[in-house]
């Protein structure tokens, strides 16, 4: 073990008890001895950002994901996540991290954005066709919008790739019923239930 591991344990330690800046000066100190160790730059951008330094933390963010090669999203603090901001950032960097585009969709989603959410869950269906999440997103999108037949079409693809999403089943029955088959919806409600 360096001396580049013994401040970025400490930095660690540091920030999960609570001092930030004690634990900023020990990752700064760690990333001088060892500037290739990607797991103190993504530590390193929380706790910019826990300190109100989102340009600090994103450019922290950016050369964590320049080092590995998974999507940069998983970097973020579980409540960064529903920033936009934070997200967009992301997506300059890696316009093709679908896990960036989902989290855009849930947040726009969440804001009313209806039509920006179904073209962000495009791009993630764009880059990976078979995930569930997306289709059940952009399915309670385009229900938001009226436009029932498409979450339908959604939400049966959603099950089709995952015939355990009970909330795909759930929001299918409840479409199915207000479409006039009853039948359809009472039969997805229990299958929620598996």
């Amino acid at each position: 073990m360096g001396a580049g591991d013994n401040y970025g344990l400490r930095g660690f330690a540091r920030w999960k008890l609570g001092d930030k800046k004690g634990a900023l000066e020990d990752l700064n100190q760690a990333l001088k001895i060892n500037p290739e160790d990607s797991s103190l730059y993504g530590v390193r951008g929380d706790i910019r950002a826990g300190l109100g330094d989102k340009q600090g933390a994103i450019t922290d963010y950016k050369q964590a994901i320049k080092q590995k090669s998974s999507s940069l999203i998983i970097f973020l603090p579980i409540e960064f996540r529903s920033d936009l901001d934070y997200v967009n950032a992301i997506l300059k960097i890696n316009p093709n991290d679908a896990e960036a585009h989902k989290s855009a969709g849930q947040i726009r989603f969440q804001q009313g954005k209806y039509k920006e959410a179904i073209a962000d869950f495009d791009k993630v269906l764009t880059i990976n066709p078979n995930d569930v999440e997306a289709y059940a997103g952009r399915g309670a999108s385009r229900y938001k919008l009226g436009d029932k037949q498409g979450a339908l079409a959604d939400l049966t693809q959603a099950i089709k790739i995952n015939p355990n999403h009970g909330e795909a089943y759930i929001n299918r029955g409840g479409i199915r019923a207000e479409l006039g088959d009853t039948e359809g919806g009472l039969e997805d409600k229990p299958s929620s239930q598996n």
